[in-house]
This record gives C-alpha cells, sequence and structure tokens, in this order.
C-alpha cells in the first residue's frame, strides 16, 4: 500500500465540491488524488500538463483547472459536452448537486455550459477533444498540439478493451516520472475493467509484469489504490496507479 498522508482540510477536496464532480461528493477521490499528488512532487502551483479521459459535464476538468491554477488542462470525451446538458442527461439529483451551474466569488450561479464554452474558447490552458479514447489518430493529435503530459487520468468508458487501448497508446505520452491513473477498477459494479484490474493486482504484488496491458520496459511502479484505506467511504472504490520511471 503506498503511504499517502490525507490531509482532512484538502484544498482539492474543497475546490472539487464547489465544482460538484463525484470525485469529491461521492468518491472522495480528492483526497487521495492530492496526496499522491503532493507525494510525487506535482504540486499546485507547477506548470504542469495534466490530460483526462472522459469530460462528461466537465465538472473534474474545471476542478484540475482551478487546483493547478498555472496547468495545461486537457480533456477528451467521445461526445460533445453540449449532449450532456440535454435534458434527458440531466437528472433531478444532478440538478440539486449543482452539475450544470457554477457558482461566482458574488454567491449568484452562471451556468456551467456556458462557463466551460468560455474558457475552451478564451483560455489558452483548457481544452478539450471530441474522440474515442483509444484512438491512435487522436492520441498523435494531442501529442503534437500539447506535448508529453506530467498526469494522465483515465475515467471514460471503464471498459477493458478501451482502456487496454488507451495505456497502450498513451503511456508513451507520459513524461519521465509522470503519473498514469485509472479509474474505477473495482470487483463490484458494473465489473466492466476485470482484465485490467486482475493485470494492475497482480503486477503490484508481484512486480513482475503485465499480461494484459502493455509492458513498458520504462514502468516504475504499479499499485491499486482502495478508498477505504484512507478515508470514510461507503464503498471502497479503486484506483489504479502506474508510474513512469524517472529518466
Amino acid at each position: 500500500m503506498i503511504n499517502l498522508n490525507i490531509s482532512k482540510n484538502s484544498v482539492l477536496h474543497e475546490i472539487g465540491m464547489l465544482n460538484s464532480t463525484d470525485k469529491a461528493w461521492h468518491k472522495k477521490h480528492t483526497f487521495l488524488y492530492e496526496a499522491l499528488f503532493e507525494k510525487h512532487g506535482f504540486s499546485r502551483d507547477k506548470k504542469l500538463n495534466l490530460l483526462e479521459l472522459g469530460f462528461s459535464h466537465g465538472c473534474s476538468h474545471l476542478m484540475w483547472h482551478d487546483y493547478f491554477y498555472n496547468s495545461n488542462i486537457v480533456g477528451v470525451d467521445h461526445w460533445n459536452i453540449h449532449e450532456y446538458y440535454q435534458d434527458r442527461y440531466m437528472p433531478e439529483k444532478h440538478v440539486k448537486l449543482g452539475y450544470y451551474s457554477r457558482k461566482r466569488q458574488d454567491g449568484t450561479s452562471v451556468s456551467k455550459l456556458d462557463y466551460i464554452n468560455n474558457l475552451i474558447k478564451d483560455d489558452d490552458r483548457f481544452s478539450a477533444y471530441i474522440g474515442d479514447q483509444a484512438s491512435e489518430e487522436l492520441v498523435v493529435k494531442i501529442n503534437k498540439e500539447h506535448g508529453l503530459f506530467d498526469i494522465i487520468i483515465d475515467d471514460a468508458s471503464h471498459e477493458d478493451e478501451k482502456t487496454r487501448g488507451s495505456f497502450n497508446n498513451l503511456f508513451g505520452c507520459l513524461k519521465p516520472g509522470g503519473l498514469y491513473i485509472i479509474e474505477d477498477l473495482e470487483d463490484w459494479g458494473h465489473q466492466k475493467q476485470k482484465n485490467v484490474r486482475k493485470d494492475i493486482l497482480n503486477y503490484s504484488r508481484r512486480n513482475s509484469k503485465f499480461e494484459y496491458l502493455n509492458n513498458f520496459k520504462n514502468i516504475d511502479f504499479v499499485e491499486l489504490l482502495f478508498s477505504k484505506n484512507y478515508v470514510n467511504v461507503s464503498e471502497n472504490f479503486v484506483l489504479g496507479v502506474i508510474r513512469k520511471k524517472h529518466g
């Protein structure tokens, strides 16, 4: 188990709650992420390159944008963000949680969709791409426009084949010492990432090799983070962490 210094006063968690991402209000990944990033030298003020697969309503991307205030934040999703703001994808419980609005400093709210569109248009360090997460063509395009990444997070399809395709295509786009993180590797629920979970679990226990994912020679370590080992949550959510060797 990775030794993480979990802070009860997590700044990332507070920002995540303000942006209504389930990484904060439901899974509490924010506590683990902040401790993990600090452990590996990714402090808030650094100029980093972060890519997250799975843009959805943009909640977590806004969180990364606000937290890493000097960093470049890139998002990918197979749908245009406008699709997520159609009535059929706006359940009442999400409306109450603030998925679709963004609070201003004066306490008033603005449409989150409008806010994100303005960021994409006017903020050079916030961008979004539409396409398949495992598309080699899309990876080449993003790599050409943004270079290598310090952090890559896969919170997209949560399906074995696509998760594997993304890892195999994107690990080469990770900087030395960078972190590749895969979300939702639980052994309960939809369980659509059984092979990826098994691969990471076996690698971390035996420190050997992958059977399903690509065995890159410059992998430094592999670990599964079980949320209940660090925070008080109703269910044991799981993150897969793969770090690239320095140099």
